[in-house]
């Protein structure tokens, strides 16, 4: 907050902050939020700087920082903000008990997946011809069909086979980030183990954990 010493001055500048949010937090989160990118936080602090939390144990290159960068400095010069200090820390996914409704990654047995003939359920990971994926119904469509998981938010592929109904209701679709695990309860799932998450959406954070620091300027930027 170098420069600001007055209450008026630090209210301006938080409103620069709250338009540089809401005007980026789309682009952030649909080329860059958790599961399919890194970002599992997104915001300002109180002292002026963006705050972008990024899983931890998950390798960050640096095309996807200065990615990630880029949104963030473009637009905080459009709000009259030079030099926009950006700070890139780890976070760890938040132990929440997760509905079968919700986003699994891996994807597990028994949990909602759509087409478009509405909500389904998924069978159980299964391998064909050394392939990683999982079974479905057979009714959520014929080969080709888009499947979302949980909702049309998460695409996560085409069916790759399909009864259609017929013969059995049954469907299999190539996908990796699968796991031999089916939803008993919400109780009895620990999202630490499977790497799930409620959601992708980017929010505020009022405080950072000490993490890489960018300032504007030119340098190297790692996890």
């Amino acid at each position: 907050m170098a420069g600001i010493t007055s209450f008026s001055e630090r209210d301006a500048l938080y409103k620069k902050l709250h338009n540089l949010y809401e005007t980026t937090k789309d682009s952030v989160n649909k080329q860059y939020s958790y599961p399919e990118g890194p970002v599992l936080a997104y915001g300002y602090d109180a002292l002026g700087s963006v705050a972008i939390g990024l899983i931890e144990n998950r390798t960050v290159d640096q095309k996807t920082l200065d990615g990630i960068y880029s949104i963030v400095s473009t637009e905080a010069k459009k709000q009259g903000i030079d030099d926009i200090p950006v700070i890139f820390y780890k976070e760890q996914i938040a132990q929440l008990n997760l509905g079968r409704g919700d986003a699994w990654r891996p994807i597990i047995g028994g949990v909602q997946d759509t087409s478009y003939i509405g909500s389904v359920t998924t069978g159980f990971a299964a391998t064909r011809g050394g392939q990683s994926g999982f079974v479905t119904t057979g009714h959520a469509g014929g080969v080709g069909t888009t499947i979302y998981q949980p909702g049309s938010s998460y695409p996560v592929g085409t069916i790759t086979v399909s009864s259609g109904g017929v013969s059995s209701d049954s469907a299999w679709m190539q996908y990796s980030n699968v796991a031999g695990q089916i939803f008993e309860s919400s109780a009895s799932m620990d999202i630490r183990d499977n790497g799930s998450v409620r959601g992708t959406g980017c929010h505020n954070v009022g405080y950072h954990k000490r993490g890489h620091y960018r300032d504007g300027s030119k340098g190297d930027l790692t996890l």
